[in-house]
């Protein structure tokens, strides 16, 4: 189930912008803040618990409820800015906390890659 959760959530971010310019012809706001909103429910309820996934979740669920008040389209076309915004704030804190995204992506294609140098506190 957590696996059809977050495929749903890749496949709504990455066909988004298409969806957005056909389906306002035919759906309103309101329609795909609640469809939205619908994913980042079911995601905060079934994901494991990682730093920084439940703000995300709950500015994600704050975002989709506004839209679906405000039933507006230029709030819908900010969406994907709140994501940027999310990843932004991810690779950011990866610096400051744990591995970095960057270190953790390259180790995926290269294990074999060298320790990690000392970090040095100020």
């Amino acid at each position: 189930m957590k696996r059809l959760i977050g495929a749903g959530l890749l496949i709504a971010g990455l066909l988004y912008p298409f969806a957005v310019h056909f389906g306002m012809a035919h759906y309103a706001p309101w329609q795909f803040g609640l469809l939205l909103g619908g994913l980042w429910l079911a995601r905060a309820l079934s994901a494991p618990r990682r730093p920084g996934s439940l703000w995300m979740a709950i500015a994600a669920l704050l975002f989709c409820g506004l839209l679906g008040l405000s039933d507006s389209q230029a709030l819908l076309r900010w969406y994907p800015v709140l994501i940027s915004t999310f990843m932004l704030g991810l690779f950011g804190s990866s610096l400051l906390h744990g591995m970095p995204v960057a270190e953790r992506l390259a180790r995926l294609s290269d294990p074999a890659l060298p320790p990690r140098a000392v970090r040095y506190t100020r």
